[in-house]
């Protein structure tokens, strides 16, 4: 259940009464869960059809009973809150609320385990602006790159001077670690936030600065779509929700391990024209 493209309450606690009957048998039949929350059977039954209102106790009594999280939980009251209310002022700011609640949990970073870099960090501007910094960093990790470090210079097209500046700034971030003839990557798994002022413009340059690479590659080696389609913003709100998904289940595989032979990228972006 895609619970917060649901703009019921009623639908949303029916449709988890369902799943959790499905899965674990009687316990959450209509009649045991009115029973367990002070509810008459008809007239649970009538709020599952969306023909009637919990009280605010009931409501609450209803969700604890369904074992919705907290988030849930949250969203299931602004709906709540929002469907009972009969004063258009109060409608209209707690339309605001669900809606900036919604938005909350579609953002993608919410749902990314990575750590999130945000101006308080010592990760400063520089190594973000510049596609440069980041590229040497990740692929100092791989084996091609950790044993032969110098060999990134003409990979990168970079010259020996600016090589040896990037490797200083990193070792200042406390990303590097240099002793001897040996190079040790210190930190490597962490994103932009996006709340950052400076995410737009590093996302941009990130794709410019890739675009030559991709162009470079056989078709076998890279993987890509572009599509421009109608919609309203229920499509909008239903394709977002899948990338999301998407994301979360490509950054749980690629957080399995935090070292490889190679250095991937992955962009996306889903936007309107109107």
């Amino acid at each position: 259940m895609e619970l917060f493209k649901i703009n019921d309450y009623r639908k949303i606690l029916h449709e988890r009464a369902s799943m959790l009957k499905r899965r674990n048998g009687v316990r959450y039949d209509f009649r045991n869960i009115a029973k367990s929350c002070q509810v008459q059977s008809p007239y649970l039954s009538k709020v599952f059809k969306r023909d009637a209102h919990l009280s605010e106790d009931q409501l609450f009594l209803v969700v604890e009973y369904l074992g919705f999280e907290d988030d849930q939980s949250r969203y299931i009251e602004l709906l709540f809150r929002y469907q009972r209310s009969s004063i258009p002022q109060r409608r209209k700011l707690l339309k605001s609320a669900i809606n900036a609640f919604k938005e909350s949990q579609l953002r993608t970073e919410d749902h990314l385990q990575a750590e999130a870099v945000g101006k308080s960090e010592r990760i400063n501007d520089q190594y973000f602006l510049n596609p440069h910094y980041q590229l040497v960093h990740l692929l100092l990790e791989t084996p091609r790159f950790n044993e032969r470090p110098e060999a990134l210079v003409q990979f990168l097209s970079l010259s020996s001077s600016r090589f040896e500046q990037i490797l200083l700034e990193l070792e200042r971030l406390q990303l590097i670690e240099r002793k001897g003839g040996s190079l040790r990557v210190l930190k490597n798994h962490f994103f932009l936030s996006k709340d950052s002022p400076i995410a737009p413009v590093y996302h941009t340059l990130m794709k410019n600065y890739a675009s030559p690479r991709v162009q470079g590659l056989s078709g076998a080696q890279k993987y890509g779509l572009s599509a421009l389609f109608h919609g309203n913003q229920q499509t909008f709100d239903s394709v977002r929700s899948r990338l999301i998904e998407l994301i979360k289940q490509v950054e749980a595989e690629i957080t399995k391990e935090t070292s490889g032979d190679e250095l991937y990228q992955i962009s996306i972006d889903f936007f309107p024209w109107t």
